[in-house]
């Protein structure tokens, strides 16, 4: 009977690295990165279970890890300054998406919240575990920084395109 236990527990891990290989093969900090480079990053991590509603990522917290969503979806969020306890939503994600990837490059605090809109399924990988791969094999590191790169140019032309907007509605 014991047997019988062990081969389930070897088929859930088999599915387990399945589904974490599915989610970083389509995420786009991971892309270009063949599957052993993968299987490395997801060999980091460790798979956490959050309730609807749940915090991933508080704002303004420090942050020692990023997630992969392997299953649901979440919010990304920030605090709205001047009202208490109210937020805005600024996109929402779901499966294969990277959150938490920001603070992997400025050891800073956690520029917005990640709030759990379902019950999520993330796989979640150290910040210090990350870069330790990336130092030790350039050539992994050049592709996965590039890709970070690439991402944060991306963001940082909407805001600057949002910014415009509103700064264009405003009346002086």
């Amino acid at each position: 009977m014991q047997a019988v236990s062990e081969t389930i527990c070897v088929e859930d891990m088999a599915e387990l690295n399945e589904i974490q290989l599915e989610a970083l093969s389509k995420c786009e900090v991971f892309g270009g990165l063949d599957s052993n480079a993968l299987m490395r990053f997801a060999d980091l991590g460790l798979v956490k279970s959050f309730p609807k509603g749940a915090l991933i990522i508080e704002e303004n917290t420090e942050g020692h890890e990023l997630f992969v969503i392997l299953e649901g979806q979440v919010g990304i969020e920030v605090d709205r300054p001047q009202e208490v306890d109210a937020t805005f939503r600024l996109r929402l994600l779901g499966k294969s998406a990277c959150v938490g990837e920001i603070a992997l490059l400025d050891e800073s605090f956690r520029s917005a919240s990640v709030r759990c809109n379902s019950q999520v399924s993330a796989l979640a990988i150290p910040h210090a575990s990350a870069l330790e791969l990336c130092r030790s094999e350039p050539a992994l590191g050049y592709v996965f920084m590039s890709n970070l790169g690439q991402i944060l140019a991306v963001r940082l032309k909407e805001a600057n395109y949002q910014l415009r907007n509103l700064l264009s509605s405003l009346s002086f």
